[in-house]
């Protein structure tokens, strides 16, 4: 469990004066902190950040800027004015556009400062969700597109400290990090910030407490639904998966909701680390579909957030096609979609994978054109779905019925608990192939690599009756 501090009750070791008003910072040893101030000239809305850092042992780092995230490309156009602030240190650009090198007297505090504008025009649909959102009466950003740091690992612990400044007195900020604390610090992974959310502004802010953590739900326009049946249906899905998990969750979740520009009915979103957000069209409804995409990012909490790391390849058929086959039986399991629902999604995304027209492609050409083709990148979700709609009935049939693919699941997770896994298709071969028996490494090769046809398997127990450990 990450704590949580209001800075201004630390004391002891913090004594070197505050770069944001309200923390003190370590006297000694490396940290890394943010202070972010709205501002709004002539209608436009940009953020200021200053950042401020210690790094031991060294007296130059590159410094990274946006870059490349889940397809979007060139998002340090978001970035300007970047400037030292520290006296002696100086920055020096490079040949990489998303990199600069900084040199720095050692065990010195690195000060600089930043703007963040709007980079895209246009409106607000798939090709702008993981741009940063920048309007008069509200902002949305995320670790990948609006922050700027030192190279460090992204693994490793780091005292971090985080300042909402001179917000106007109506707007409401959340973020993943620390929930709705305008001063924020914890010694924690960088990630926790460099894949966060952050919101604020004119939104609706609604506050969940389950079982002693809290899930923070952000909204904004006007829907066929009450924001009240938005955070119960949050509140039912995150209590059946972490109810799956045997995971209690992180002392903040939080989810964001923003109308988009797409077609009536049309949403879309992306998880980060603790948090979700959602961009929905108009006229959308708490339908199946939307339920769907609210259980599938979610589950992105574990899969693959808990179960490992991801370097280079990334099994796409595992994290994103075994997430679809969870997120359709966990609705199942807390009874927010019927057996009949559960079926008819099974038989429409079975014809819709044998439609397609990438249906035998080979599995590293799924791997290489998955951002840059929409039915690469869906191929990728159809056959990790089915995949494991398969290994579940192989499993159950296996075990006589003891056990299912819960069980290989949540061992993984426990593994993951205990010691770091990296999740390549070699490993998953591996690790499933106790459960499943030596089809796991043939169907691997044949239907993910090969390209064969999936054949659709139904587990002899229903998807309600799933086995935990």
């Amino acid at each position: 469990m990450r704590l949580f501090f209001i800075l201004p009750l630390l004391g002891l070791a913090l004594s070197v004066p505050a770069v944001a008003d309200c923390a003190t910072l370590p006297k000694a040893g490396p940290f890394l902190a943010y202070t972010i101030e709205p501002k709004l000239v002539d209608g436009s809305l940009s953020l200021e950040v200053l950042v401020s850092f210690r790094l031991t042992s060294t007296k130059t780092t590159e410094l990274n800027l946006p870059s490349e995230w889940q397809g979007q490309k060139e998002l340090y156009r978001a970035i300007s004015n970047l400037e030292a602030l520290s006296p002696g240190t100086t920055i020096q650009v490079v040949e990489k556009a998303w990199q600069r090198r900084l040199t720095f007297q050692p065990g010195q505090i690195v000060r600089l400062r930043y703007r963040v504008t709007k980079d895209w025009a246009g409106k607000i649909n798939a090709s702008s969700y993981l741009r940063v959102m920048l309007d008069q009466s509200y902002f949305q950003v995320a670790g990948r597109n609006f922050l700027v740091y030192p190279a460090l690992p992204e693994d490793e612990e780091i005292p971090l400290f985080v300042e909402w400044k001179n917000m106007p007195p109506a707007w409401k900020v959340v973020d993943s990090f620390s929930g709705d604390f305008s001063c924020q610090f914890s010694k924690t992974y960088l990630i926790k910030l460099s894949n966060g959310l952050f919101a604020g502004g004119a939104i609706r802010l609604n506050k969940l407490d389950l079982e002693g953590k809290t899930v923070f739900v952000a909204t904004r326009g006007q829907w066929d639904f009450t924001d009240g049946q938005l955070v119960d249906l949050v509140r039912r899905i995150l209590t059946g998966e972490r109810s799956f998990w045997h995971d209690p969750g992180a002392a903040n979740y939080v989810l964001t909701l923003l109308p988009s520009d797409d077609a009536p009915g049309n949403y879309g979103g992306t998880a980060l680390e603790d948090s979700f957000a959602l961009f929905m069209g108009e006229g959308t409804r708490l339908d199946f579909q939307t339920k769907f995409l609210l259980a599938h990012e979610m589950f992105h909490t574990w899969n693959p957030g808990k179960l490992g790391e991801i370097h280079g390849e990334n099994p796409f058929w595992f994290t994103e096609g075994f997430t679809d086959y969870y997120a359709r039986t966990l609705l199942l399991r807390a009874g927010l979609i019927s057996a009949e629902d559960y079926a008819n999604d099974v038989d429409t995304a079975y014809r819709e994978y044998k439609a397609s027209r990438v249906l035998h492609a080979k599995g590293s050409e799924v791997q290489d054109r998955f951002f840059s083709d929409d039915d690469f990148q869906r191929l990728a979700y159809l056959r990790g779905n089915f995949l494991a709609q398969r290994w579940n009935f192989l499993i159950q049939e296996r075990s006589k019925g003891k056990q299912s693919l819960d069980d290989a699941m949540l061992n993984l997770l426990h593994q993951a608990q205990s010691r770091e896994l990296v999740l390549t298709t070699r490993f998953l071969s591996e690790h499933f192939s106790a459960y499943v028996g030596p089809d796991a490494a043939r169907d691997i090769q044949r239907y993910i690599e090969e390209g064969e046809t999936i054949p659709l398997a139904i587990a002899p127990s229903a998807p309600t009756a799933g086995h935990t450990r």
